[in-house]
């Protein structure tokens, strides 16, 4: 019975944690949705399609001369009791990433003609691309000062720091867009005010702490031992990731490369609002539940409850997506990437199981693992997808991109599973899965956008119910014991 008392006060923690993070990552989305619509406007497909090569350019950048430093800090910043040795493993952290910082800005500028003219097909987005690239860097910076305050466990710092970069750059974006250029310049350039004003605040905020002479000479390799395995790792994952964007650019219209970031930007709310307020309270706190003796329960439970919550919101998303973006001024050329939005979240939702399922390659401090992993099924993907587009489009694309998704979370379970192994599947997934199925069926035939919301609501009680029926049925009976 204290077993299951503590599994649950851990769950209960990660929900609460979780929800104060999602605070402010939730509003992140919120001002996707407030911008969507002028990008909409504003942009012609095939310019967001440009836009969007831009920011994956600047990605690739930052993935690699972040030097993977950003993860190893939170698993190494445990190994330590002491606050002031914990204080060093902070500047040795922040130290290297500024080094990342010069690196990058400098190869930027080096190659930044080469890459505008070989992947944009232009010269002239060579200054703009610069820009998003330091941009960029400035961004994994601002990251490692997040991370401290994570395992400091300062969450309402953490949420009012995004709440306000997130305030001063949808501000600036729509200042820009109305009164300077309704072109890529404008939220390029917001996101670089933005990202610059953060670095200031987050500086203040750390203004003890920060001392680059008191760093700890010795923990530079450890870090660098676990973080650099990483960029092959992310550079493994672009590869079958965000090839499928660069196979759109060559063998399809930008057009329709236009209609596909736009479907897969507006996915991307299914990481900032479920996907990354879990891993920011769940990566540090696995860490120090592993020794629990329910450890493999919890981490069973917790796996269980993600799931089902990603399917609820998935299906939410599907139902309430096109009238609220259309209430939002959404443009109707836009429209046909609705089609791909649901499909691409089940994709991330397969993805994001990973930062559950690769628990004993953390502990075991293996993370090349990830890099053979992310390779072999990244390579697999990008061969398939080069087939799949010419014959079958952007669906043939998505469909192999959930496929990547899904392989690559078990394959990282399989090989993390030797070093620490729990229950990852019983009978309770199909029948969450069999549940949202006929849901998907009964409104897709026989409801309406009409009263979409009042079948949302029923659909989601009759899931909650049955999700939590064990507790309801205790609640009941204790109920009728008590008269």
């Amino acid at each position: 019975m204290n077993s299951e008392l503590e599994v649950n006060n851990i769950i209960k923690s990660i929900g609460k944690n979780s929800l104060i993070y999602g605070v402010s990552t939730a509003l992140q989305p919120l001002g996707g949705f407030i911008l969507l619509p002028l990008y909409s406007e504003y942009f012609e497909k095939s310019e967001f399609g440009i836009y969007t090569l831009i920011l994956l350019i600047s990605t690739i950048f930052s993935t690699v001369f972040y030097l993977g430093i950003n993860s190893a800090f939170i698993r190494s910043y445990y190994d330590y009791d002491s606050e002031e040795d914990r204080i060093k493993v902070f500047n040795t952290s922040l130290f290297i990433l500024l080094i990342g910082l010069f690196l990058q800005v400098l190869i930027c500028i080096l190659a930044a003609e080469f890459l505008s003219v070989s992947i944009l097909k232009d010269e002239s987005y060579v200054g703009i691309l610069t820009i998003s690239v330091i941009t960029s860097g400035v961004g994994f910076v601002n990251t490692g000062f997040l991370n401290y305050l994570r395992v400091k466990e300062k969450a309402l710092k953490y949420t009012l720091v995004s709440f306000f970069s997130l305030v001063i750059n949808i501000a600036l974006t729509l200042y820009l867009f109305e009164y300077s250029s309704k072109s890529i310049n404008s939220p390029i350039y917001s996101a670089l005010f933005s990202q610059s004003l953060t670095l200031i605040l987050l500086i203040f905020i750390h203004i003890k702490d920060i001392n680059l002479f008191n760093i700890n000479k010795s923990e530079i390799k450890t870090l660098l031992h676990f973080g650099l395995p990483s960029i092959l790792a992310g550079i493994t994952i672009m590869v079958g990731e965000w090839g499928d964007k660069f196979l759109i650019n060559e063998f399809l219209h930008k057009d329709e490369l236009g209609i596909f970031s736009m479907g897969f930007r507006i996915a991307m709310i299914y990481n900032v609002i479920v996907a990354m307020p879990f891993a920011l309270v769940w990566s540090p706190l696995m860490i120090k539940i592993r020794t629990y003796s329910n450890a493999k329960l919890i981490f069973s439970r917790v796996a269980y409850l993600y799931f089902a919550f990603s399917l609820v919101f998935i299906f939410t998303v599907h139902v309430i997506l096109e009238p609220i973006l259309t209430l939002l001024g959404f443009h109707s050329k836009f429209y046909d990437s609705l089609n791909y939005v649901p499909l691409l979240m089940m994709a991330l939702a397969l993805g994001s199981l990973q930062n559950i399922y690769s628990a004993g390659i953390t502990f075991a401090r293996k993370p090349i693992i990830f890099a053979f992993i992310y390779l072999a099924v990244g390579c697999a993907n990008f061969f398939a997808s080069y087939y799949a587009i010419i014959k079958y489009g952007i669906f043939g694309i998505i469909i192999t991109f959930i496929l990547f998704k899904l392989i690559t979370s078990i394959a990282i379970y399989y090989f993390s599973s030797k070093h620490f192994k729990f229950q990852i599947f019983d009978f309770g997934y199909l029948k969450l899965i069999t549940l949202l199925l006929a849901g998907i069926f009964l409104y897709m035939n026989y409801f309406t956008n009409y009263y979409s919301f009042t079948f949302l609501f029923i659909y989601l009680l009759i899931y909650f119910i049955y999700l939590c029926k064990d507790k309801i049925l205790y609640i009941i009976t204790s109920f009728k014991k008590s008269i």
